[in-house]
């Protein structure tokens, strides 16, 4: 197996290495149709937690994901030992944001583009970036002037800017697990 080298295992693509809240987290989740499990292993706190759920992660419902349980268990569990939930937001100002608003084309393999279209749409809504998908929309909170994050689920977008400062493309990574590219269209 692989510990987020890139390459394939004998068993897939192997463990992912993240952090959550501050700690190290070795974790790995899928989903299929009527199907969606996440594992985590915190190996400083001896603790593993291990979610499989018979419910599909889409279209959302009122079970949440096993990412989002496992979560919540570690938590409880060691919250005392827990960073914050939410990496720090700066402010940006409306003139920065414009920059990243319009329609991005996801560059990815077909299974995801089927659940989460061909393209994502983001509009600035006074000081705030809202990114819409197939699956809805979300606020996109800025921790950086070109890193962004979604508390509405695990979702991080690294914009690459072009020398005239706007964002040509990301990188879009999904629960720390799933890494594509989207592409600005003119």
């Amino acid at each position: 197996m692989t510990l987020n080298d890139g390459r394939r295992g004998a068993y897939g693509y192997g463990f992912m290495l993240t952090p959550y809240r501050g700690l190290r987290e070795v974790a790995h989740g899928g989903d299929i149709s009527g199907f969606n499990t996440y594992y985590a292993i915190y190996p400083t706190e001896n603790l593993g937690v291990l979610v499989l759920s018979n419910v599909g992660m889409r279209p959302p419902g009122p079970v949440p994901e096993a990412a989002a349980i496992v979560h919540d268990i570690a938590d409880l569990l060691i919250g005392d030992r827990l960073g914050p939930r939410w990496p720090p937001t700066i402010a940006l100002s409306p003139q920065v944001l414009d920059r990243y608003t319009g329609r991005y084309r996801i560059d990815a393999p077909a299974p995801i583009v089927a659940v989460m279209g061909d393209a994502i749409e983001i509009r600035r809504e006074g000081e705030r970036l809202i990114a819409k998908g197939k699956q809805g929309e979300a606020e996109i909170f800025p921790e950086t002037e070109t890193e962004f994050h979604s508390k509405a689920g695990p979702v991080r977008i690294s914009f690459v800017r072009g020398e005239d400062g706007v964002p040509k493309q990301a990188i879009v990574t999904l629960m720390g697990l799933r890494e594509f590219h989207i592409t600005r269209v003119p």
